[in-house]
């Protein structure tokens, strides 16, 4: 396949990928696309894409982001299945490669962000006026999603019970919202 990557790639998470994909998954592929696969690789063309240069690029992500060569992974085997299956390619670019797991010490040495309690106190004060004042609250303090709060109800509210209830889940269609 004389294609270039960059083409390529668009091309597969555009027409391939996006239509079957939920919003946030597609952003994970793009991510990977754009910030990892293009830069690195995107003038070369597909037929002269190794094995090394797989392993390559998973490594320097990996060694940066680890939870993003996690998805970067998926994104590589998934499209790289694709070329060959369909017959642009005709070496397994996959198979054999040795994709390193996260090791427990590697996990333990990573540093969270989380927000200390009075800096929770502070973001909660300071949006009290604001129309982000619940959705700042529910997420501070029942650790809820975005998306989970945004499909809040009236009725998902229990008073007597003092129950919060979550049922459901909105987000946005990546076939018909968001274009960019």
């Amino acid at each position: 396949m004389s294609m270039k990557v960059k083409l390529f790639y668009q091309m597969w998470l555009e027409g391939v990928k996006r239509p079957m994909l939920a919003y946030s998954s597609y952003c994970n592929y793009k991510n990977c696309v754009y910030r990892y696969i293009i830069p690195l690789y995107g003038e070369m063309k597909m037929d002269e894409l190794t094995k090394f240069h797989i392993k390559r690029l998973y490594i320097r992500t990996f060694e940066k982001h680890p939870s993003v060569a996690r998805i970067l992974k998926t994104v590589l085997n998934t499209s790289l299945l694709y070329v060959r299956r369909n017959g642009y390619i005709e070496t397994d670019l996959v198979t054999g490669i040795n994709w390193r797991k996260l090791s427990p010490s590697k996990v333990q040495n990573s540093k969270r962000t989380a927000l200390e309690l009075n800096e929770i106190t502070h973001l909660i004060e300071m949006s009290q006026d604001s129309e982000l004042y619940l959705p700042i609250l529910f997420a501070s303090l029942m650790g809820l999603r975005r998306s989970e709060i945004i499909g809040l109800k009236y009725f998902d509210i229990d008073y007597e019970k003092k129950q919060l209830y979550i049922q459901r889940q909105l987000g946005v269609n990546p076939a018909t919202d968001k274009k960019n």
